[in-house]
Protein backbone atom coordinates (compact mmCIF):
# COMPACT_ATOMS: atom_id res chain seq x y z
CA UNK A 1 0.00 0.00 0.00
CA UNK A 2 1.12 3.47 -0.77
CA UNK A 3 1.59 6.20 1.98
CA UNK A 4 1.28 9.64 1.15
CA UNK A 5 4.38 11.11 2.74
CA UNK A 6 2.86 14.67 2.22
CA UNK A 7 -0.13 13.83 4.21
CA UNK A 8 1.21 12.07 6.63
CA UNK A 9 3.86 14.82 7.77
CA UNK A 10 2.46 16.87 10.43
CA UNK A 11 0.00 14.51 11.10
CA UNK A 12 0.23 12.62 14.51
CA UNK A 13 -1.85 9.39 15.75
CA UNK A 14 -3.11 8.19 18.46
CA UNK A 15 -6.08 8.27 20.27
CA UNK A 16 -8.33 11.19 20.17
CA UNK A 17 -8.67 13.18 23.56
CA UNK A 18 -12.19 12.49 23.90
CA UNK A 19 -14.16 10.29 22.19
CA UNK A 20 -18.23 9.83 21.23
CA UNK A 21 -20.05 11.95 19.15
CA UNK A 22 -20.67 15.61 18.48
CA UNK A 23 -23.75 17.11 16.67
CA UNK A 24 -23.44 20.52 15.96
CA UNK A 25 -26.62 22.46 14.86
CA UNK A 26 -25.73 25.32 12.24
CA UNK A 27 -28.48 28.94 11.98
CA UNK A 28 -27.82 31.96 11.38
CA UNK A 29 -29.22 33.34 14.20
CA UNK A 30 -31.37 36.18 14.59
CA UNK A 31 -30.94 39.93 15.30
CA UNK A 32 -32.07 41.34 18.71
CA UNK A 33 -31.97 44.95 17.64
CA UNK A 34 -31.76 47.77 14.95
CA UNK A 35 -28.41 47.84 14.98
CA UNK A 36 -27.83 43.91 14.69
CA UNK A 37 -30.02 43.63 11.95
CA UNK A 38 -28.56 45.75 9.80
CA UNK A 39 -25.35 44.25 10.39
CA UNK A 40 -27.09 40.81 9.88
CA UNK A 41 -28.46 42.07 6.40
CA UNK A 42 -24.99 43.63 5.46
CA UNK A 43 -23.23 40.45 6.00
CA UNK A 44 -25.98 38.39 4.13
CA UNK A 45 -25.80 40.19 1.21
CA UNK A 46 -22.46 38.91 0.57
CA UNK A 47 -23.63 35.51 -0.27
CA UNK A 48 -26.30 37.22 -2.59
CA UNK A 49 -23.11 38.46 -4.52
CA UNK A 50 -24.14 42.19 -4.02
CA UNK A 51 -20.86 44.39 -4.71
CA UNK A 52 -19.11 45.66 -1.34
CA UNK A 53 -19.66 49.50 -2.01
CA UNK A 54 -23.50 48.24 -2.35
CA UNK A 55 -24.08 46.31 0.48
CA UNK A 56 -24.91 49.07 3.17
CA UNK A 57 -26.81 50.78 1.03
CA UNK A 58 -29.31 48.32 -0.23
CA UNK A 59 -29.30 47.75 3.70
CA UNK A 60 -30.64 51.23 4.14
CA UNK A 61 -32.96 51.28 2.01
CA UNK A 62 -34.68 48.18 2.85
CA UNK A 63 -34.72 49.09 6.42
CA UNK A 64 -36.26 52.66 6.33
CA UNK A 65 -38.73 51.77 3.51
CA UNK A 66 -40.01 48.23 4.91
CA UNK A 67 -42.66 48.40 8.04
CA UNK A 68 -42.76 45.26 8.56
CA UNK A 69 -39.10 44.70 8.97
CA UNK A 70 -38.94 47.54 11.40
CA UNK A 71 -41.69 45.61 13.40
CA UNK A 72 -40.23 42.37 13.61
CA UNK A 73 -37.19 43.51 15.36
CA UNK A 74 -39.46 45.74 17.25
CA UNK A 75 -41.51 42.59 18.17
CA UNK A 76 -38.24 40.66 19.06
CA UNK A 77 -39.15 41.63 22.74
CA UNK A 78 -42.49 39.83 22.77
CA UNK A 79 -40.72 36.41 22.15
CA UNK A 80 -38.18 34.00 23.22
CA UNK A 81 -34.53 34.97 21.10
CA UNK A 82 -34.26 31.72 18.57
CA UNK A 83 -30.76 31.19 20.43
CA UNK A 84 -32.91 30.25 23.75
CA UNK A 85 -35.07 28.53 21.63
CA UNK A 86 -32.19 26.30 19.97
CA UNK A 87 -30.42 26.09 23.36
CA UNK A 88 -33.66 24.14 24.83
CA UNK A 89 -33.79 21.97 21.48
CA UNK A 90 -30.15 21.23 21.66
CA UNK A 91 -29.98 20.36 25.20
CA UNK A 92 -32.91 17.98 25.07
CA UNK A 93 -31.94 16.19 21.88
CA UNK A 94 -28.85 15.36 23.84
CA UNK A 95 -29.90 13.50 26.48
CA UNK A 96 -32.64 11.98 23.82
CA UNK A 97 -29.80 10.87 21.39
CA UNK A 98 -27.66 9.59 24.67
CA UNK A 99 -30.70 7.35 25.00
CA UNK A 100 -31.62 6.49 21.60
CA UNK A 101 -28.00 5.92 19.95
CA UNK A 102 -25.93 4.10 23.17
CA UNK A 103 -23.41 2.80 20.75
CA UNK A 104 -22.65 6.62 19.66
CA UNK A 105 -22.18 7.83 23.41
CA UNK A 106 -21.55 9.98 24.75
CA UNK A 107 -23.22 12.48 22.55
CA UNK A 108 -22.62 16.13 22.81
CA UNK A 109 -25.04 18.39 21.16
CA UNK A 110 -23.82 22.05 20.47
CA UNK A 111 -25.45 24.70 18.36
CA UNK A 112 -23.52 27.82 16.53
CA UNK A 113 -24.29 30.66 14.11
CA UNK A 114 -23.12 32.20 11.08
CA UNK A 115 -24.06 35.78 12.34
CA UNK A 116 -23.82 35.42 16.01
CA UNK A 117 -22.01 33.67 19.12
CA UNK A 118 -20.87 31.38 19.37
CA UNK A 119 -19.71 31.18 15.91
CA UNK A 120 -18.83 28.80 13.62
CA UNK A 121 -15.38 28.86 13.54
CA UNK A 122 -15.02 28.84 16.94
CA UNK A 123 -17.31 25.69 17.90
CA UNK A 124 -15.52 23.97 14.94
CA UNK A 125 -12.21 24.89 16.21
CA UNK A 126 -13.33 24.11 20.17
CA UNK A 127 -14.69 20.74 19.17
CA UNK A 128 -11.63 19.76 17.18
CA UNK A 129 -9.21 20.51 19.91
CA UNK A 130 -11.42 18.67 22.34
CA UNK A 131 -11.35 15.44 20.22
CA UNK A 132 -14.11 13.47 18.92
CA UNK A 133 -15.06 10.24 17.08
CA UNK A 134 -17.60 11.92 14.60
CA UNK A 135 -18.80 15.00 14.45
CA UNK A 136 -21.75 15.53 12.24
CA UNK A 137 -22.78 18.93 10.95
CA UNK A 138 -27.19 20.06 10.46
CA UNK A 139 -28.64 22.62 9.24
CA UNK A 140 -31.33 23.72 11.24
CA UNK A 141 -33.26 25.35 8.06
CA UNK A 142 -36.05 22.97 6.89
CA UNK A 143 -34.84 23.22 3.54
CA UNK A 144 -31.49 24.13 1.50
CA UNK A 145 -31.44 27.74 0.38
CA UNK A 146 -28.11 28.77 -1.27
CA UNK A 147 -27.82 32.15 0.38
CA UNK A 148 -28.69 30.38 3.99
CA UNK A 149 -27.16 26.97 4.16
CA UNK A 150 -23.94 27.09 1.89
CA UNK A 151 -22.49 29.61 4.20
CA UNK A 152 -22.55 27.95 6.71
CA UNK A 153 -21.28 24.69 5.75
CA UNK A 154 -18.84 26.37 3.77
CA UNK A 155 -17.32 28.01 6.97
CA UNK A 156 -17.60 24.82 8.82
CA UNK A 157 -15.79 22.97 6.45
CA UNK A 158 -13.03 26.05 5.68
CA UNK A 159 -12.44 25.43 9.35
CA UNK A 160 -11.81 21.80 9.34
CA UNK A 161 -9.88 21.67 6.07
CA UNK A 162 -7.24 24.20 8.00
CA UNK A 163 -7.02 22.04 11.01
CA UNK A 164 -7.12 18.53 9.35
CA UNK A 165 -6.13 16.14 6.38
CA UNK A 166 -7.78 13.25 5.09
CA UNK A 167 -5.68 10.35 4.89
CA UNK A 168 -5.59 9.43 0.90
CA UNK A 169 -3.11 7.09 0.71
CA UNK A 170 -4.33 4.64 3.37
CA UNK A 171 -7.94 5.55 3.35
CA UNK A 172 -10.10 7.12 0.51
CA UNK A 173 -12.49 8.24 2.78
CA UNK A 174 -12.55 11.77 2.28
CA UNK A 175 -14.98 12.33 5.26
CA UNK A 176 -12.31 10.57 7.77
CA UNK A 177 -10.47 13.62 9.00
CA UNK A 178 -7.14 13.45 11.06
CA UNK A 179 -6.12 16.87 13.26
CA UNK A 180 -2.50 18.22 11.75
CA UNK A 181 -0.23 17.39 15.18
CA UNK A 182 -2.86 16.04 17.51
CA UNK A 183 -4.14 12.73 18.18
CA UNK A 184 -7.62 13.94 17.07
CA UNK A 185 -9.11 11.93 14.39
CA UNK A 186 -12.88 11.94 13.52
CA UNK A 187 -15.79 11.22 10.57
CA UNK A 188 -16.98 14.15 9.38
CA UNK A 189 -21.06 13.70 8.20
CA UNK A 190 -23.03 16.70 7.00
CA UNK A 191 -26.87 16.95 7.11
CA UNK A 192 -29.40 19.17 5.32
CA UNK A 193 -33.21 19.52 4.31
CA UNK A 194 -34.43 17.81 7.06
CA UNK A 195 -37.94 19.28 6.10
CA UNK A 196 -38.02 16.00 3.36
CA UNK A 197 -37.05 13.33 6.19
CA UNK A 198 -39.77 10.98 6.77
CA UNK A 199 -39.59 11.78 10.81
CA UNK A 200 -40.56 15.79 10.14
CA UNK A 201 -43.14 14.48 7.07
CA UNK A 202 -44.82 12.47 10.09
CA UNK A 203 -44.39 15.76 12.69
CA UNK A 204 -46.19 18.02 10.13
CA UNK A 205 -49.28 15.43 9.34
CA UNK A 206 -49.75 15.01 13.09
CA UNK A 207 -49.54 18.71 13.73
CA UNK A 208 -51.92 19.39 11.00
CA UNK A 209 -54.56 16.58 12.03
CA UNK A 210 -54.63 17.38 15.63
CA UNK A 211 -55.52 20.78 14.68
CA UNK A 212 -57.66 20.13 11.27
CA UNK A 213 -61.05 20.11 13.16
CA UNK A 214 -62.04 23.72 12.75
CA UNK A 215 -60.27 23.87 8.82
CA UNK A 216 -61.44 22.66 5.86
CA UNK A 217 -58.48 23.81 3.64
CA UNK A 218 -54.25 24.16 4.26
CA UNK A 219 -51.56 26.15 2.66
CA UNK A 220 -48.00 25.33 3.42
CA UNK A 221 -46.05 28.13 3.24
CA UNK A 222 -42.37 28.76 2.58
CA UNK A 223 -39.74 31.30 1.70
CA UNK A 224 -38.60 31.53 -2.06
CA UNK A 225 -35.28 31.40 -2.64
CA UNK A 226 -33.40 33.61 -5.82
CA UNK A 227 -31.35 30.19 -6.72
CA UNK A 228 -31.84 26.63 -7.37
CA UNK A 229 -35.58 27.47 -7.78
CA UNK A 230 -36.99 24.70 -9.84
CA UNK A 231 -35.25 21.92 -7.58
CA UNK A 232 -36.55 23.76 -4.71
CA UNK A 233 -39.97 24.10 -5.41
CA UNK A 234 -39.76 20.25 -6.59
CA UNK A 235 -38.57 19.42 -2.97
CA UNK A 236 -41.64 21.67 -1.62
CA UNK A 237 -43.94 20.23 -3.64
CA UNK A 238 -42.78 16.54 -2.99
CA UNK A 239 -42.86 16.82 0.80
CA UNK A 240 -46.55 18.43 0.97
CA UNK A 241 -47.59 15.80 -1.00
CA UNK A 242 -46.07 13.16 1.86
CA UNK A 243 -47.17 15.44 4.46
CA UNK A 244 -50.99 15.01 3.47
CA UNK A 245 -50.51 11.42 2.11
CA UNK A 246 -49.58 10.65 5.46
CA UNK A 247 -52.09 12.28 6.65
CA UNK A 248 -54.83 10.67 4.82
CA UNK A 249 -53.75 7.71 5.40
CA UNK A 250 -54.05 7.97 9.44
CA UNK A 251 -57.50 7.62 8.69
CA UNK A 252 -59.34 4.72 9.19
CA UNK A 253 -60.77 4.15 5.14
CA UNK A 254 -61.29 0.92 5.25
CA UNK A 255 -63.44 0.26 8.51
CA UNK A 256 -65.66 -1.84 7.61
CA UNK A 257 -69.47 -0.96 8.42
CA UNK A 258 -72.81 -1.95 8.58
CA UNK A 259 -75.24 0.73 9.69
CA UNK A 260 -76.08 4.07 8.90
CA UNK A 261 -73.86 5.29 11.78
CA UNK A 262 -70.70 3.78 10.64
CA UNK A 263 -71.07 5.26 7.26
CA UNK A 264 -71.62 8.78 8.77
CA UNK A 265 -68.55 8.50 10.75
CA UNK A 266 -66.38 7.06 7.72
CA UNK A 267 -67.64 9.98 5.20
CA UNK A 268 -66.40 12.67 8.79
CA UNK A 269 -62.32 11.92 7.85
CA UNK A 270 -61.02 14.82 5.98
CA UNK A 271 -60.22 12.47 3.42
CA UNK A 272 -58.98 14.61 0.78
CA UNK A 273 -58.10 18.23 2.21
CA UNK A 274 -57.43 20.71 -0.44
CA UNK A 275 -53.65 22.06 -0.09
CA UNK A 276 -51.53 24.77 -1.86
CA UNK A 277 -48.15 25.65 -1.72
CA UNK A 278 -47.45 29.42 -1.48
CA UNK A 279 -44.84 31.41 -1.33
CA UNK A 280 -43.87 34.33 0.99
CA UNK A 281 -40.83 36.69 1.17
CA UNK A 282 -39.27 36.05 4.49
CA UNK A 283 -37.75 38.97 6.84
CA UNK A 284 -34.44 38.98 5.28
CA UNK A 285 -35.48 39.72 2.02
CA UNK A 286 -36.24 43.11 -0.07
CA UNK A 287 -37.92 41.96 -3.53
CA UNK A 288 -41.07 39.90 -3.52
CA UNK A 289 -41.98 36.36 -4.18
CA UNK A 290 -41.22 35.72 -7.89
CA UNK A 291 -44.22 33.75 -8.15
CA UNK A 292 -47.99 34.19 -8.54
CA UNK A 293 -48.69 31.86 -6.06
CA UNK A 294 -48.54 33.96 -2.97
CA UNK A 295 -50.78 33.31 0.61
CA UNK A 296 -52.75 35.51 -0.53
CA UNK A 297 -53.37 34.22 -3.95
CA UNK A 298 -53.71 30.50 -2.68
CA UNK A 299 -56.23 31.30 0.13
CA UNK A 300 -58.27 33.05 -2.57
CA UNK A 301 -57.95 30.06 -5.08
CA UNK A 302 -59.38 28.07 -2.31
CA UNK A 303 -62.30 30.19 -1.48
CA UNK A 304 -63.37 29.68 -4.76
CA UNK A 305 -63.27 25.98 -4.06
CA UNK A 306 -66.08 26.83 -1.39
CA UNK A 307 -63.32 26.65 1.39
CA UNK A 308 -63.89 28.71 4.08
CA UNK A 309 -61.34 27.98 6.81
CA UNK A 310 -57.74 27.44 6.11
CA UNK A 311 -55.06 26.50 8.02
CA UNK A 312 -51.69 28.38 7.11
CA UNK A 313 -49.03 25.52 8.22
CA UNK A 314 -45.17 27.18 7.79
CA UNK A 315 -43.48 24.46 7.05
CA UNK A 316 -40.23 26.44 5.95
CA UNK A 317 -39.74 27.25 9.68
CA UNK A 318 -39.21 24.47 12.53
CA UNK A 319 -38.68 27.54 15.05
CA UNK A 320 -40.51 30.84 16.29
CA UNK A 321 -38.71 33.57 14.18
CA UNK A 322 -39.24 36.57 12.54
CA UNK A 323 -41.35 35.19 9.52
CA UNK A 324 -43.71 32.99 12.19
CA UNK A 325 -44.12 35.94 14.74
CA UNK A 326 -44.40 39.17 12.37
CA UNK A 327 -44.44 38.44 8.95
CA UNK A 328 -46.98 35.42 8.28
CA UNK A 329 -49.44 36.96 10.74
CA UNK A 330 -49.27 40.33 9.18
CA UNK A 331 -50.08 38.50 5.65
CA UNK A 332 -52.89 36.73 6.87
CA UNK A 333 -53.84 39.54 8.85
CA UNK A 334 -57.73 40.48 8.10
CA UNK A 335 -58.69 37.28 6.40
CA UNK A 336 -61.41 35.76 7.95
CA UNK A 337 -61.12 32.22 9.03
CA UNK A 338 -57.69 31.48 8.39
CA UNK A 339 -55.37 30.74 10.84
CA UNK A 340 -51.33 30.14 11.25
CA UNK A 341 -50.03 26.92 13.09
CA UNK A 342 -47.44 28.38 14.59
CA UNK A 343 -44.35 26.51 15.94
CA UNK A 344 -44.64 25.32 19.58
CA UNK A 345 -41.94 26.87 21.87
CA UNK A 346 -40.84 23.70 23.13
CA UNK A 347 -42.39 20.66 20.88
CA UNK A 348 -41.10 17.01 22.12
CA UNK A 349 -42.24 15.48 19.12
CA UNK A 350 -39.85 17.48 16.93
CA UNK A 351 -37.08 16.86 19.37
CA UNK A 352 -37.74 13.21 18.57
CA UNK A 353 -37.76 13.74 15.08
CA UNK A 354 -34.74 15.25 15.15
CA UNK A 355 -33.25 12.49 17.32
CA UNK A 356 -34.93 9.72 15.00
CA UNK A 357 -33.03 11.36 11.19
CA UNK A 358 -29.61 12.14 13.63
CA UNK A 359 -29.81 8.86 14.51
CA UNK A 360 -30.61 7.44 10.76
CA UNK A 361 -27.84 9.25 9.28
CA UNK A 362 -25.22 7.69 12.34
CA UNK A 363 -26.63 4.00 11.40
CA UNK A 364 -25.72 4.74 7.43
CA UNK A 365 -22.49 6.09 8.11
CA UNK A 366 -21.28 2.84 9.75
CA UNK A 367 -23.20 0.61 7.14
CA UNK A 368 -21.59 2.41 4.16
CA UNK A 369 -18.36 1.74 6.29
CA UNK A 370 -18.79 -1.73 6.71
CA UNK A 371 -19.70 -1.81 2.95
CA UNK A 372 -23.46 -3.10 3.75
CA UNK A 373 -26.20 -2.62 1.77
CA UNK A 374 -28.07 0.91 2.06
CA UNK A 375 -30.72 0.73 4.64
CA UNK A 376 -34.20 3.02 4.65
CA UNK A 377 -35.44 2.54 8.00
CA UNK A 378 -34.14 2.90 11.61
CA UNK A 379 -35.15 -0.80 12.30
CA UNK A 380 -33.56 -2.06 9.53
CA UNK A 381 -30.23 -0.22 9.75
CA UNK A 382 -29.59 -1.45 13.57
CA UNK A 383 -30.54 -5.26 12.09
CA UNK A 384 -27.38 -4.80 9.42
CA UNK A 385 -24.83 -4.23 12.17
CA UNK A 386 -25.42 -6.80 14.12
Amino acid sequence: MTVNKAVVSGISTGLAQRSGTTVLFLHHGQPRTPFYARQHLTKLWDHYHVPKFAKQSVTDAFWYSSKLLRKSVADISNYKTIDETVSTYVAQLEVALNSLTPEFEPVSCRAAYLFDSPSIEARVQEIIRQGTDSLMLVSLYPFDIPQLTHPMFSTANSVIGKMTRSMEGLNADQNYRIAINSPVSFNLLQLSNLGSHMSIVQYWSERIKSNLDAFDSVVFAVPLPLQNRKKYISMIDETTKRIMYVLYESYPRAVPWRTAIMYVLYESYPRAVPWRTAFYSPWNQFWPPISTHTVENRIKDLRSLGRSRTLVVPIGEFFQNFDTQTILPSIISGKENVQLLVPESVDQALVNSFAEIVKTSLLQRVAEQQKIPRVKTEATAAEALV
